[in-house]
């Protein structure tokens, strides 16, 4: 798993060690996934561009084959809604990102998808 963190948000160790556990679960070990730390302006942009609502994205997954996606997280956007699901800023950005694991694992929204979810939170 390679990160880029395009802002100045800070990613503590313990929180890249989750991301990195969750993706191998989610997505086995062969998996190549390329995460992006990302603002409001590119989050929103990638949004409008590709699933046309023109609207702050919190994570966005990009599956370019069947061993190798994207995932842009905007940890902003993470801080901002995080009390609508009872969770720590920190708790949110990690339950956004197997999200988005879940979706590059081929999941759609639906009871699968949250009992993968679950399944990825307690790794």
């Amino acid at each position: 798993m390679e990160l880029r963190n395009t802002t100045q948000y800070p990613i503590p160790t313990a929180t890249k060690n989750r991301f990195k556990k969750i993706a191998a679960t989610g997505l086995g070990g062969g998996y190549e996934l390329s995460v992006v730390i990302c603002g409001d302006s590119l989050s929103r942009s990638l949004n409008k561009t590709h699933r046309k609502k023109d609207k702050i994205a919190n994570v966005l997954s990009f599956p370019l084959d069947e061993r190798l996606g994207e995932l842009f997280l905007n940890p902003r956007q993470a801080q901002r809604e995080a009390h609508l699901y009872d969770r720590s800023p920190k708790e949110h950005l990690v339950a956004l990102f197997a999200h988005g694991v879940a979706h590059l694992a081929g999941y759609d929204h639906g009871k699968a998808m949250e009992k993968l979810e679950a399944k990825l939170l307690k790794t």
